[in-house]
């Protein structure tokens, strides 16, 4: 500023400059600002179109629908509260409706309903006197306690059987380095050769230490199976066979039993543990199918028309029963 209050000219026209400068900067804005509510309003009118347009053509629609007779107007009206039923049947559609109101109002949620109880039907198959249903194989058997064996016995042929294996697994051992050292592989046979072994021989120690794994598998799943067949050949003969002719058929049973109880014996002496599925379940079916042997109807008096009228049989068949259910925990 100069003396006596005057401005200076070049100070004048910065301040000039300033305040344009600001007006152009307030102009700016004010036009950013038209140009996003203008950009804000023509998205909303875009976004109620498709509402308009489907609100209009609703409306065109219904008003078509009118046009053309179409539209259906509500029928029978209710006019009245609900109205409970009488004796006398309702005079028109309206009173009607008002009693299924107060019939609907008054219906309970949960309805008890008494249900007749049927006995059940069995199916039988016609002509036998054998289930037909899967779950009768499985049944279990009950042995009475006249045939069957007492807790300390089967006390003592665990501990006893315990202490067998442990020797077969010692010998089986030896065997197995005997073979390493001559370059020989383990014995390993099919179920059809067991079955021959079964049929034809006795088992013996050096046989079994001499087989693998695979093949003691295959071994008493051979010989669970021909006495299974054996345990069939008994329940059909003695429906059919005369009582001349069971004495006989009863003996051969008998010896072949006693054979394949031996090598039954024989196998679970050398069987690996833990056991496998498939020999958990076969010895499940070993102990079933000598719990039914025992079970056998004996003919006559009973003392030895059939296969569990021999007592060195039931002592056998007990054996293993105690054997599979005792040492190696199969019920």
């Amino acid at each position: 500023m100069a003396a006596g209050g005057e401005a200076q000219p070049g100070v004048a026209q910065d301040e000039s400059k300033m305040a344009h400068l600001a007006e152009e900067a307030e102009e700016a804005e004010e036009e950013e600002e038209a140009a996003e509510e203008e950009e804000e309003e023509e998205e909303e009118a875009e976004e109620a179109a498709p509402v308009a347009r489907a609100g209009q053509e609703k409306y065109d629609e219904a008003e078509l629908d009118r046009d053309q007779d179409m539209l259906q107007q509500a029928c029978l009206p209710v006019s009245g509260a609900p109205l409970p039923p009488g004796d006398e049947p309702p005079k028109d559609a309206d009173e009607y409706l008002r009693q299924v109101q107060w019939e609907r109002m008054h219906v309970p949620e949960v309805v008890d309903v008494e249900v007749e109880e049927k006995p059940s039907r069995r199916r039988r198959r016609q002509g036998t006197d054998k289930c037909s249903m899967l779950l009768a194989h499985f049944k279990e058997p009950e042995v009475p306690e006249e045939l069957g064996f007492c807790s300390e016995w089967a006390t003592d042929v665990a501990e006893a059987f315990q202490l067998m294996r442990s020797r077969c697994k010692d010998v089986r051992r030896q065997a197995a380095a005997s073979a390493a050292a001559a370059s020989k592989a383990p014995l390993q046979l099919g179920r059809d050769a067991w079955h021959e072994q079964c049929s034809q021989g006795r088992p013996s120690t050096a046989l079994l230490a001499a087989q693998d794994f695979v093949s003691i598998n295959h071994l008493i799943v051979a010989v669970i199976d021909a006495i299974a067949e054996v345990h069939d050949s008994v329940e059909d003969g003695s429906a059919t066979l005369a009582s001349t002719d069971t004495a006989e058929t009863v003996g051969v049973h008998s010896e072949r039993l006693g054979r394949l109880v031996e090598w039954a014996f024989a196998a679970l002496a050398f069987v690996d543990t833990p056991l496998i599925d498939e020999i958990q379940y076969q010895l499940q079916r070993l102990r079933r199918t000598c719990q039914k042997l025992i079970l056998a109807e004996q003919p006559g008096d009973g003392s030895s028309g059939s296969v569990a009228g021999d007592s060195s049989f039931r002592a056998k068949a007990n054996l293993l029963v105690v054997i599979v259910t005792k040492v190696f925990g199969q019920w």
